[in-house]
């Protein structure tokens, strides 16, 4: 059995800083809590996980390779690093399952968004405890991430709720935060799906809710931070912050700013029907 430490900040943020560090252990097997998540799910709705992309007959990992979830549109697996049975199967689909005792991530080995032009980023997720901050996708492993989606405080209001966010930071310091309103409320134990969209011709972060704009905010670019893409957590500061407590599914991605009305089919049918998106997991 191997233990893995990882220096965790504790998620808050007071004054638009991250609270000090913690560290959060896990182990290598079977997690009861992740189980519980798993279980409480009675269903997921059908167009959750139903895909523009072809879906993998032989299931989300790559054949042999039990650890790695499969790209379906693409060539970029990602590692599962945390407790086995992170790879759940509930009735709608496949999830990665991560608590934020035991935390599971899935990292990319490259980039699968290029921050320097348009893209989307697309997931659905499901939460028992929606006061505490969480990042259900990340891109970066170094510093800091490039951009996450998730939960986070409103700086204005640190102590919480934690509100569906979509963070992109900048190259001249700075978060650009779009926060969705109190209407788009994240409910415990209900799915929910989040999309962020970065358009860099309109300088501008959108983070639509259920197929739904529900926030927008100004950012004038976005910093480049080496590493993949990564489900379940966040960088800040050389360290992992905001894990991910629950279920993450679905998770899509586009090198362009889909539309309002493009946003919606991801909803209605999982994605846009003439646009293939560049990687995608957890279709199956």
């Amino acid at each position: 059995m191997t233990d893995h430490t990882y220096a965790m900040n504790d998620g808050g943020r007071a004054g638009g800083k991250r609270g000090k560090a913690r560290v959060l252990k896990r182990a290598l097997a079977p997690v009861a809590v992740a189980a519980a998540l798993a279980g409480a799910v009675a269903l997921v709705a059908p167009s959750a996980f139903a895909s523009a992309a072809a879906p993998r007959s032989g299931g989300p990992t790559v054949p042999g390779r039990p650890n790695q979830l499969a790209d379906a549109t693409g060539h970029l697996p990602l590692t599962v690093q945390g407790p086995k049975g992170a790879i759940k199967h509930i009735k709608g689909g496949w999830v990665l399952s991560s608590s934020r005792a035991a935390i599971a991530t899935a990292q990319s080995a490259t980039a699968a968004v290029d921050i320097k032009h348009a893209f989307t980023v697309s997931a659905w997720v499901w939460t028992g405890d929606t006061r505490d901050p969480g990042v259900a996708v990340s891109q970066g492993t170094g510093e800091n991430s490039s951009f996450e989606l998730g939960r986070t405080y409103d700086d204005s209001h640190p102590g919480g709720p934690a509100l569906w966010s979509f963070d992109v930071n900048g190259q001249v310091g700075g978060q650009y935060t779009a926060y969705a309103p109190a209407r788009f409320k994240a409910a415990p134990g209900t799915w929910a799906l989040l999309t962020g969209v970065w358009n860099p011709t309109a300088h501008r972060a959108y983070l639509y809710v259920d197929g739904v704009l529900a926030a927008s905010h100004y950012a004038p670019n976005v910093t480049t931070n080496p590493g993949g893409l990564v489900l379940g957590a966040s960088r800040e500061g050389n360290g992992w912050d905001n894990a991910w407590g629950g279920l993450i599914g679905h998770v899509q991605v586009w090198n362009q700013a889909l539309t309002a009305t493009q946003v919606m089919e991801i909803k209605k049918s999982g994605g846009p029907s003439h646009l293939r998106a560049a990687h995608a997991w957890l279709v199956a």
